[in-house]
C-alpha cells in the first residue's frame, strides 16, 4: 500500500483519508474477540493474523493485546482481518479473556527480620499473621536445610 492509496482529492483541493466503507475507520469498530494483522511501516507483523484479547488506553492512546504476545499494539496499526475459507474453525484460536498482575496488598505481610550474633540479617516474610504451624514449618525447614549442608561439609556447627 502506497501513499495514494490511503488518501483521495475530496474535488476541493485539499486531500483526505480514503473511507474504507465501513466508516469513518474501521478500526475503531475492533472489539475483543476480532482477528487483526498489525502493519508497521507497512510490514505485515504476524505470520497468521491474532485475535484481540484486550483493549486498554494507555497515556492516551488505544492499544489492543492479541494472544500470545504480552506487548501491546497501537490501535492505529490494527488491521481488521476477516476470517478466509483457509483458515478453519478449529485453527483460530478461542478466547481467552485477558489477565492483569493482582496486586499484592502489603498489609497483608507480616515481616520479621532477625541479626544473628555476627550481624547478618535474616528476614522472614508470612502472607497473614503467622501461626505456630508456620513457625514449625520454617523451623523444620532450616533443621532440613542445616541437615542437607552437614552432610556436605560433615557436620553441624555446636549448638551453645
Amino acid at each position: 500500500m502506497c501513499l495514494s492509496d490511503s488518501i483521495s482529492d475530496n474535488g476541493e483541493g485539499k486531500t483526505e483519508p480514503k473511507s474504507d466503507g465501513k466508516g469513518e475507520d474501521s478500526r475503531s469498530d475492533l472489539e475483543i474477540g476480532d482477528l487483526i494483522q498489525a502493519e508497521v511501516n507497512g510490514q505485515l507483523q504476524f505470520s497468521e493474523p491474532k485475535r484481540i484479547r484486550a483493549i486498554q488506553v494507555h497515556e492516551g492512546q488505544k492499544w489492543v493485546f492479541v494472544d500470545g504476545h504480552k506487548a501491546g499494539i497501537l490501535m492505529e496499526q490494527a488491521r481488521p482481518v476477516e476470517p478466509s475459507e483457509t483458515t478453519s474453525p478449529d485453527k483460530i484460536p478461542t478466547l481467552i479473556p485477558p489477565t492483569l498482575p493482582l496486586v499484592d496488598d502489603p498489609s497483608l505481610w507480616h515481616e520479621e527480620r532477625l541479626i544473628d550474633d555476627n550481624g547478618a540479617e535474616i528476614f522472614v516474610r508470612f502472607k497473614h499473621k503467622p501461626s505456630p504451624e508456620h513457625y514449625a514449618y520454617v523451623r523444620d525447614y532450616y533443621e532440613f536445610k542445616l541437615s542437607r549442608i552437614s552432610q556436605r561439609k560433615g557436620a553441624l556447627p555446636a549448638k551453645d
